[in-house]
């Protein structure tokens, strides 16, 4: 019986650290599902599926803090409602390292609404925007406002070089 309540303890830990908050704001969940639920293999059908159509595959480089280079590849996909989300994996192993959603300035309150209802917390903050994170939730989240009109909403996977937590 002791091992099964270990077990069961155990199961439950799992789940709550890989859980998903499904977040209600449409611009957070298309983000929170392609984290969770797609790879380089699947995230074309799975945007097509959303509505999304593919627009290019860009070949790219990002600088690590001491001065070396990661290849990337992003993937970049336009929106019903106008809006692109790019989503970059390692060119090596074509492994996740990060998704961004450019939405309208205006729909970046309602994001950082329902991170703070959801109990993210800010790790980082300037006049730009802010980084959030949760205890036990795999991805950091950025909102980026460094632009008047359009904001980045942005989904860091542990696997990026600047993940923070």
């Amino acid at each position: 019986m002791t091992k099964l309540i270990r077990i069961c303890l155990l199961l439950a830990t799992t789940v709550t650290i890989n859980a998903q908050v499904n977040f209600e704001v449409k611009h957070l969940a298309i983000l929170e599902k392609i984290a969770f639920t797609t790879s380089y293999k699947t995230i074309k059908g799975f945007m097509k599926d959303n509505n999304y159509n593919f627009q290019e595959e860009i070949d790219n480089e990002i600088t690590l803090k001491n001065d070396d280079f990661l290849k990337v590849i992003y993937l970049e996909f336009k929106g019903p409602i106008g809006n692109s989300i790019m989503v970059c994996y390692k060119v090596s192993d074509k492994t996740f390292l990060l998704v961004v959603n450019q939405i309208a300035s205006l729909n970046t309150v309602f994001c950082e609404i329902e991170l703070e209802e959801e109990n993210f917390i800010i790790n980082l903050e300037n006049e730009n925007g802010k980084s959030w994170s949760k205890s036990f939730y795999n991805y950091q989240i950025v909102t980026d406002k460094s632009d008047e009109k359009t904001h980045n909403l942005i989904f860091l996977s542990p696997s990026h070089p600047e993940f923070i937590k």
